[in-house]
């Protein structure tokens, strides 16, 4: 009976310790600062520790470094905010760092390290229709890792629009519903850590990056990883995308949406067997450059969406069998590359005749003036990346100079003609 007892009296004992040190601790804002460090902000008079889960039930100001496990949404929508770079947060749980399952809003605006000890902690916002968890701008939110699951069961997009660092991974999976947003003032340049998505739980969620240079999505050697079919990746920044993007769902399709120039992509890789990458470029797009290309065998497949001569550019020479695997449209067998990089329909190689040789054009990138050498004189036109013609000139000269201080920078194709043969060259006006 003794022996029981103290069987009992130990379990009790042991439910206690953890529980203590497992508390909850409240942010009300009862001291009426909002300041963090004053202990009446807090239900019982006393910060949290790195153990605590802290209930955020007002407005709070971070005003010295914060700790906690996680951060659970009170009734309401509240946000702590913070000096960037001179104050954080540090949230340190081992299962879950952050929860809204209220149908409120919750904003860091303020630095915020998730650092799990161990394994993979979640993210976790609900199924309400106003439910949001947001990373403001100027902030920077730093994944130590290893791993940080963005578990988005709201309707709307979970937004992260400042800074970006750390080696951890973030993945998007186990049932997301709605996408993840990188906004405009966001850049990961400074994050090492993969980026996957891995959504075999729930319906389609894609990744949308609104990014603007020089900001970055995904820096040099640093990867996006797609393992769920049919997903999208957006990228809607010029040259925001330098890193690796690898496809690797065997028997299946994922795709990257480019609406804006890319000037240095790293790796476009089809990581699995019976694979398919989409690379949907948008009309306007004039220029998407690659440094690699992976494709391993006769069953991965790069699939162009709206296949445009001389847009997509590749930095080394193709190879037969990866120009097999190349695609546009889901039709096969019809591309070349340029001797200069760029993918055009063979047909136009088979017609080389017809290229104007001998024509020089410079200097590129140009600002007042482009010289353009033509042997043999003729036309020249001067198109902007939407198609439009913006300048022409017949009957040059052999040592022609077109004005350019009026127009916009950005990039451009010019097109000289003569006797029936033509070449065009892509010029950039800054």
């Amino acid at each position: 009976m003794k022996k029981q007892l103290l069987r009992i009296t130990m379990v009790a004992l042991a439910f206690l310790g953890f529980n203590q040190l497992h508390a909850q601790v409240t942010f009300n804002n009862g001291g009426g600062d909002n300041l963090w460090s004053n202990t009446a902000n807090w239900v019982g008079g006393v910060l949290p520790t790195s153990a605590d889960e802290i209930i955020l039930a007002a407005d709070a100001t971070l005003d010295v470094n914060g700790v906690g496990s996680k951060v659970t949404l009170g009734n309401g929508s509240y946000t702590i905010t913070g000096t960037a770079g001179a104050v954080s947060l540090t949230l340190s749980d081992n299962a879950q760092l952050v929860k809204n399952s209220k149908d409120e809003v919750l904003t860091f605006d303020c630095d915020v390290d998730l650092a799990p000890g161990d394994g993979a902690a979640n993210v976790d916002s609900s199924n309400n229709p106003l439910n949001k968890i947001i990373f403001a701008a100027g902030k920077t939110l730093t994944l130590t890792g290893p791993t940080v699951n963005f578990r988005n069961y709201s309707p709307n997009p979970m937004e992260v629009n400042g800074n970006v660092d750390g080696a951890g991974t973030l993945n998007l999976h186990k049932g997301s519903i709605a996408d993840l947003v990188f906004g405009s003032t966001a850049d990961l340049s400074a994050h090492t850590g993969q980026i996957s998505l891995v959504d075999n739980d729930g319906v389609l969620t894609n990744v949308i990056s609104n990014i603007n240079g020089p900001g970055l999505f995904r820096a040099a050697n640093v990867v996006v990883k797609i393992s769920q079919p049919g997903l999208v990746v957006t990228i809607n920044g010029a040259n925001t995308l330098e890193g690796t993007v690898n496809s690797a769902i065997a028997g299946a399709a994922s795709t990257l949406d480019l609406n804006a120039n890319q000037n240095n992509i790293g790796n476009l890789k089809v990581g699995a067997d019976n694979c398919t990458l989409n690379l949907d470029i948008d009309p306007v797009v004039a220029e998407v450059v690659v440094n690699t290309l992976q494709v391993q065998n006769a069953t991965r497949i790069l699939n162009i969406i709206g296949f445009q001569e001389d847009v997509l550019d590749f930095t080394f020479t193709l190879t037969a069998d990866q120009l097999n695997r190349i695609t546009h449209d889901g039709a096969g067998g019809a591309l070349a590359q340029r001797p200069t990089g760029e993918l055009v329909y063979a047909t136009t190689l088979s017609n080389d005749k017809n290229t104007l040789e001998g024509v020089s054009i410079y200097p590129n990138p140009a600002s007042s003036f482009i010289k353009i050498n033509s042997p043999r004189g003729g036309d020249v036109a001067l198109y902007n990346i939407l198609g439009s013609l913006v300048k022409s000139q017949k009957d040059i000269s052999r040592n022609y100079e077109m004005n350019v201080s009026d127009l916009k920078s950005g990039l451009y194709l010019l097109k000289v003609t003569s006797e029936n043969a033509t070449m065009t060259q892509k010029v950039v006006i800054k």
